[in-house]
């Protein structure tokens, strides 16, 4: 054999382990997901929902302060409104059960009764800490390492904190 053939075959030998390792843990991380998703999706709607009741109840003549949740019938979704005027920031969040990932579309309501303008689409990314295996999602530069830290920075988006 050729010392190119050689080399090929010996580097080959030694990142086999690497690859089938890193995709051991690839499909790991998929069964993980598949496995807590569903209650980390209703951890954070149960937490919007009393972090918006929360937040109207502590600044009931504030309405920069207060906001609404809307559970979309239609789909596994809801969405959050400011209760300011405009110009009022709305996020809708919709999990993606085949992507194992919850997408965002946040809108600026410029007028009043002016349909949603200034749209923003994204993906809410979820990622397994490996040494505890749970769940992390990436919105934005965050990392929200808990289904109440998600609620939190999405309400902050609505309300401009």
């Amino acid at each position: 054999m050729s010392n190119l053939i050689d080399e090929l075959i010996s580097r080959d030998a030694q990142r086999s382990p690497q690859i089938v390792r890193a995709e051991e843990i690839r499909l790991r991380n998929v069964e993980v997901r598949k496995a807590k998703l569903p209650r980390f999706w209703w951890m954070l709607l149960r937490e919007v929902e009393t972090l918006c009741a929360e937040l109207g109840k502590a600044f009931p003549n504030n309405e920069a302060r207060r906001c609404t949740v809307e559970k979309l019938g239609h789909i596994d979704g809801f969405r959050i409104g400011s209760a300011a005027s405009p110009p009022r920031h709305i996020v809708q969040v919709t999990w993606n059960v085949h992507g194992l990932t919850f997408d965002y579309t946040e809108t600026v309501q410029k007028e009043l009764y002016q349909r949603d303008v200034e749209e923003a689409h994204g993906e809410i990314r979820i990622t397994v800490r490996p040494d505890d295996e749970a769940l992390v999602a990436h919105y934005h530069e965050l990392e929200c390492d808990s289904p109440q830290r998600l609620a939190e920075a999405l309400v902050r988006y609505v309300i401009r904190e």
